[in-house]
């Protein structure tokens, strides 16, 4: 090994499918939890959403690291819809924002700008050719509004292209 290589903790997964990593052995992840806001410290250990590690790349199972598609095939076996989640945390992410898993309910993450203390967005994904009837759209506007942040629709297309658009209620 190289001298400088940091070598990625061994994480398992749990039976809530989350990521789990000694957080002894966690070094970057906590600073990484710290700064990013990635995963939770449970009990002496740092337990990361199956997005995250996903994201992260830095899920370990018996020793040998899964690549991107092994992890979302992992976790998809547990999620159906897995794989559109991810490609919007994923971007969201890159675009800079803190991301958490959201609720049920049609608010499928919520989202901050980093620096920000709350969470001000929710987010509802919606797979290109999906149909959302009005009244669906309305609940999930409200749900949003009751939890004091603005609804973003994202939709997804069928080549993993995410778009982005915010409802506001007309009073």
């Amino acid at each position: 090994m190289r001298e400088g290589a940091v070598v990625a903790p061994r994480a398992t997964l749990s039976e809530d499918g989350c990521a789990v990593v000694r957080a002894s052995e966690a070094g970057e992840l906590l600073e990484l939890h710290h700064k990013s806001e990635y995963g939770e410290l449970r009990g002496g250990v740092l337990a990361l959403d199956p997005l995250e590690a996903a994201f992260l790349l830095e899920l370990y199972t018996e020793g040998r690291k899964l690549s991107l598609p092994e992890a979302i095939a992992k976790f998809s076996e547990r999620e159906g819809n897995f794989w559109v989640k991810f490609t919007v945390y994923s971007d969201l992410r890159k675009r800079g924002f803190i991301v958490k898993r959201g609720f049920s309910g049609g608010i499928d993450l919520v989202m901050k700008r980093r620096g920000s203390k709350a969470m001000e967005f929710a987010v509802s994904i919606v797979r290109e050719g999906e149909r959302v009837d009005f009244r669906d759209l309305s609940e999930r506007l409200e749900r949003a509004l009751r939890m004091g942040k603005e609804l973003v629709i994202s939709i997804v297309d069928r080549e993993g292209n995410v778009s982005y658009y915010t409802l506001s209620k007309i009073f």
